[in-house]
């Protein structure tokens, strides 16, 4: 990962994984505890949203703070959060496409959980990291 980007290796990483692990940075700089979200990849980005859409206490704490974790390829990565512009119903298909077998993918594909979309960036390791 660079540049906010994530490499092949994570990417498919995050294709292939049904939920990840997100840890998001609070207030008083410690991370909150890891929970399972659902993740899709679109044109090299990768996307999460909240399924109580802005109400989701993680989602407002990952717009106030911007900074987590993810968890992938068996390991924590620094990541930004940052609220999401992307079109929409390619997002939404990207959704529907990974999670056409479980009940609740129309759920995530309502305004509410829309309107939580963040891009999850990589980020470089902070201080703490070294």
């Amino acid at each position: 990962m660079r540049d906010g980007n994530w490499d092949a290796e994570d990417l498919a990483d995050f294709r292939g994984s049904d939920e990840i692990m997100v840890r998001v940075r609070r207030p008083e700089g410690d991370l909150d505890e890891a929970r399972p979200i659902w993740v899709v990849e679109n044109e090299g980005k990768v996307f999460v949203r909240g399924y109580r859409g802005p109400d989701s206490a993680w989602y407002r704490r990952a717009r106030t703070s911007g900074e987590g974790e993810v968890r992938t390829n068996g390991q924590w990565r620094p990541v930004q959060f940052t609220p999401a512009t992307p079109d929409r119903q390619a997002i939404d298909e990207a959704y529907r496409t990974k999670y056409a077998n479980s009940s609740y993918v129309s759920a995530i594909l309502e305004d509410g959980p829309a309107a939580a979309t963040l891009r999850v960036d990589a980020a470089e390791p902070g201080p703490e990291a070294a």
